[in-house]
Formats: structure tokens, sequence, C-alpha cells
């Protein structure tokens, strides 16, 4: 997701003010907007009005409409929270306000009266928008009536307030609210029809449901894709202070949660450290190979095995290709490599699993971009990719050759809040680290953190583990800082003592993997940010012609 959209999150899911001061708000505002089209209207109206009039207006026009739908949508739909309902109706507020405005400007009652309609309209279409956006599409009928309490209550308002006075009757009314089901059928059209568009893509899912599962951080499992049983490497470090179990499924973290996967990382991280200490590692992968199920990672658990540990390693070696670039040492009879690459954040699986034994390699993709890096992804059969295969073959035979020490190591796994991890390693004189956190992209103080090790250690690896988490959590902008990771490098140099290591190979339990079904999410996404604003948008201005 980009960016300006997690602004944008942010800004309305995480910045929306408690119940309490929501309430506060609507009362205040009313009786804001009460008092301002009390002076609006006085010299315009020829009636007797009171000082007690404004007060009234407040009350009826915006206050108890605004409390009573708040209290409605929270009691009708179960997990609407009530203080999403609250500023709902604070919005409201605006748009009445707006409106009535614009009827104090009117040069006819036949005009003032046509813009109480099409502001009761704007009404109705607001509340019924974001009420199925953020609720799914399961409660749209339910949402279609209770889209109209709100203007009905501002409706019954006027009328004791002003209606009356004009001697506008119910039959006068009840014509007019042929207009705002009018609107309401065309709403329900045009969701509908969206919907229709879309499941040409992806028949089995619906795009608002997943809008709604973004919106609620509720992850939703995809019955897409094909059956898979990926294979999941199982890396074990053990020194004085115990043994450490790294995870690499060939499996991607996923579409941001909510889009199914996501979570993924984050549940292996926590399962490992229930009952020892272990982190995930991320392989080069692209979005296609997202199990798409939830609860999938309990299968990537499983599958992880007891392995054949060496008290032998060699040098951490580096190779540059100029647009790759390899870092890796020998583990015994075993070889560990960690891959950067310019321009590239994601790759086709099938670029590197064709052409290593996963029994005697295990690759990692560093994934250390910064978040304006906008990297792309390698595609099977390009150009890069062969060049990448070529590069990749003749750094694992560079490896070969690479004499063995005795190995030491120090690791140190932080699974609070914010999960990280550092692993210092001696051989043969040379003293390097790898350390990394759970997240999508780096920081510069990070970034500047990994320079400054550099100074202190032969190599300095960087990692992340690509989580895709949900869009709550990045949000919140909830990050490792660099303070944070320079203590458990820390920890993880007092830690360093003899180990040893190793890595085995096991498939997982069948799960499905998106493949190209993921690009039919996309498509459905960018068919619903096009198609439907500008639906709505023609319908508007169609009520907007037909009633002035």
């Amino acid at each position: 997701m980009a960016a300006d959209n997690l602004d944008i999150f942010r800004k309305v899911i995480f910045r929306l003010p408690r119940l309490r001061d929501t309430f506060k708000l609507v009362v205040a505002t009313g009786l804001l907007y009460g008092l301002i089209i009390f002076l609006l209207f006085t010299d315009r109206i020829d009636i007797a009005y009171e000082p007690l009039l404004a007060p009234l207006i407040g009350l009826f026009l915006f206050i108890l409409p605004s409390v009573l739908a708040s209290e409605a949508y929270s009691f009708s739909l179960p997990e609407y929270p009530r203080k999403w309902g609250y500023f709902l109706s604070v919005v409201n507020q605006l748009i009445i306000f707006l409106f009535t405005v614009l009827i104090s400007l009117a040069g006819s009652f036949e005009v003032a009266w046509n813009i109480i309609w099409l502001g009761v309209s704007t009404l109705y279409a607001s509340n019924f928008f974001i009420l199925v956006l953020s609720n799914g599409p399961q409660y749209i009928k339910r949402i279609s009536l209770l889209s109209i309490l709100q203007p009905a209550l501002i409706l019954a308002g006027f009328h004791l307030i002003l209606g009356s006075y004009f001697q506008i009757t119910l039959t006068a009314y009840l014509f007019n609210l042929l207009v705002v089901l009018a609107t309401g059928l065309a709403l329900l059209t045009a969701f509908y029809l969206t919907e229709f568009l879309i499941g040409s893509n992806t028949p089995e899912i619906s795009i608002f449901g997943l809008a709604t599962a973004l919106l609620q951080n509720r992850q939703e499992k995809l019955d897409l894709g094909r059956k898979v049983r990926p294979d999941v490497q199982t890396l074990k470090v053990e020194n004085r202070s115990g043994l450490k179990t790294f995870l690499a499924p060939w499996v991607h973290p996923g579409p941001i949660q909510g889009f199914g996967g996501g979570k993924i990382t984050t549940d292996i991280i926590e399962e490992l450290n229930e009952d020892g200490e272990g982190f995930f590692l991320h392989v080069p992968s692209c979005h296609q190979m997202d199990p798409s199920d939830p609860g999938d990672s309990s299968k990537i658990l499983e599958a992880s095995e007891e392995v054949d540990k060496s008290s032998k390693a060699s040098h951490l070696i580096k190779k540059d290709y100029g647009f790759c670039c390899f870092y890796g040492r020998r583990l015994g009879e075993q070889k560990i490599v960690y891959m950067e690459f310019e321009g590239f954040d994601d790759y086709d699986a099938a670029i590197f699993q064709e052409v290593i034994d996963k029994e005697d390699v295990l690759l990692i993709d560093l994934h250390n971009q910064t978040k304006s890096s906008n990297g792309k992804e390698m595609r099977y059969g390009t150009i890069k990719a062969e060049k990448a295969r070529e590069s990749l073959l003749d750094f694992i035979d560079e490896l070969d050759d690479q004499e063995l020490y005795n190995y030491r190591a120090g690791i140190d796994i932080s699974a609070d809040e914010n999960p990280s991890m550092a692993m210092v390693e001696e051989t043969g004189g040379q003293r390097t680290v790898i350390f990394g956190f759970e997240g999508n992209d780096t920081s510069q103080d990070i970034l500047n953190l990994r320079e400054d090790l550099g100074n202190h250690f032969d190599h300095a690896l960087l990692f992340t583990t690509d989580t895709h988490a949900s869009v709550h959590d990045l949000a919140s902008k909830k990050h490792v800082d660099e303070k944070e990771m320079r203590q458990v490098i820390e920890n993880a140099e007092k830690d360093v003592s003899e180990a040893s290591t190793g890595f085995s190979v096991a498939k997982a339990q069948e799960m499905q993997f998106l493949c190209d079904d993921y690009f039919g999410i996309i498509h459905s996404i960018n068919i619903l940010v096009r198609l439907l604003p500008i639906a709505l948008l023609f319908l508007y201005l169609l009520l907007v012609f037909w009633l002035l």
C-alpha cells in the first residue's frame, strides 16, 4: 500500500477521538450550527423567533438525529465501533449545516425545498457508502434501511420547527422521499455492478469484504490459488545459551493482512519464542507464493525438523556482481548465502529454486530496501534473471573452496512488540554481524547503524522479514528504532561462545498459493478505486440536475 494511503489511513483510524470526546463534539457542533442557522434565518422568515429556538434547532436538527443514528449503527451492526458511528455523525452534521447555508441563500421557497432534498439524499448516500465500506456487503440490506434513519429524524425535526409553519403536507414529504429511495436504489446498483465486474477477475471473493477486513483489522481467508507443498528450511544454531531456530519457508509473507497471508511472519516468530527462541528468514519470493489461509503458519512450524550441526564454518565472503551482491559462508558441508539486488525487492522463486539444492544451500533475501526504493519484481526467463542465476552459481562455486575454522556465535532475539534479532559470528579471526527485524522496509537510522557497525565488524548485514502484517500495524509506525537494535546487537556480542550450526529442508503440509489469482485481486482493486468513485460521482450529478 502506498505511503500516501497509509498516511490517510493513519489520520482516519488512529486519530479518531475517543467516544467521550466525539460525543462532546456532536453536542458542541450541534449547538453551534443551531445558533448560526438561527441567525441566518431570523431576517428571512416572517416568524416570531424566540432565543430558545436556537438550541432547539441544534437539538432537533443535529444532536438528537446524530446520537440516535449512532446508537442504532452500533446496535444493529455487530462489529461497528460506537466511536466510528459518532464520528460519522459529526461529518454528517457538517454536510447538513453546509446545505442549510445554501438554503439560506436560495432566492425562492421552491429552490430551497429542492436543496433540502438534495441535502437529505447526500446524507443518505454518505451513510450508505461509509457503512457498507466499514461493515461489509453482507449487511448491505440492513444498511440501506439504517442509512435513512438520520435523514428521517432531521426531516421530523425540520417539520416540528418550520414545516408546520409553512404548512408542508405529509404527501409532500412522502413524494420527495421517493428521491431518497431512488438514490438508495442507484447506490445498490452501483455496488452490485462493481462487485459483478470485479467478480470476473476474482469470483470467489468480495472486494468490499476485503476492504472491510482491512478497516476492522480482521484477516480473511482467500479461497484462491493452487495447492502446493512448499519447502521449509530450518536453520539451527546452538551455543552456551541454548538452541535457536530460524525458519526460512519458501513462501512469501504475502499481501497485506486482510488480503490473506500477511501475518505469517508474526505468527511464526511468536510460536518459535513460546517454548524456545527463534526468528523468521525471508527467501527470494514474490506475492504469487503467498499462502492465503491465515492458519498456514502452523503448517510451516510443523515442517521444522532436527538438523545435523557442524562446529566448523568458513569466513563470510562477499562478491559484487554489479547489479547484485552475495554474502556467504560454508557451514560444515553446507552453505548459507545472503543476497542483495539493486532495483528489485521481489523475485519469481523459480529463478533460484531451479539452480540450488536446498539440502546444500540456504538462500536468504536480505530485503533491506528503504520505503522510497520502489523495487520491482524479477520475472523468470528475463535477461536479469539469467544473470542472477549465473552469478549465484558462480558464488556458490567460490564457497566450495573456503577454508573451515572453529565456529563461534552469539545470538539475541527480542520477540516483544517490535521483534528483532542479531547474530554475531567469529570464524578464524573474522567477526561479522547479521541483524534485522520484523518489518517491510528500513529507516535511515538503521542504515546508518549498519554503516557504523561496518567499522567494528568485518561485515555487517541487515535484513527484514518483509512482513505484510496489517495496515493498522504499518500505519502505527511501530518499528524497531536504532537504540533498541543496538542493544540487541550488544547482547548478541556478550553471548558469543563455541557454537554449532546447520540446516535441513522438509515439505510442509498442503496449502494454497495465490499464484496468478493474486493479479486478479490487484486488477479488482484497480477497478474498484477507479470505477466506483466515477460511478458515484456520475449518479450524484444526475441527482443534482434532477432536483435543481
